[in-house]
């Protein structure tokens, strides 16, 4: 499920990859919006899914009979979201500007 989510995250920025940065971040802020607006979606689809199903759908974190902790669909999308407003609130990178050595003999 955490592939299936991270591929469509790739997807999605792989089809504005033309575009400028602004255009860029404006349409992940979209994308951004729209999975805010699927995440109250999960509460009510928690409430619907049946408890003694054969195949469970995993909203929350659950832990695998593996003991091990698998994060839901709402932990991944939440991942996505992050990651894409990381992406906006990247640092510009400035260049450095090297002070010359001391002792530099170069050039003479």
């Amino acid at each position: 499920m955490k592939k299936l989510m991270i591929t469509i995250g790739f997807c999605l920025m792989s089809m504005v990859a033309h575009a400028s940065e602004a255009e860029l971040n404006n349409t992940l802020v979209r994308v951004i919006n729209q999975l805010n607006a699927v995440l109250p979606l999960l509460d009510e689809a928690e409430n619907e899914i049946e408890p003694n199903a054969r195949i469970r759908l995993h909203i929350d974190a659950f832990e695998g009979s593996d003991g091990q902790s698998h994060p839901g669909v709402r932990d991944d999308l939440k991942q996505i979201r992050n990651a894409l407003i990381d992406y906006i609130n990247k640092p510009a990178i400035e260049p450095k500007t090297v002070k010359p050595l001391a002792f530099d003999f170069v050039g003479k």
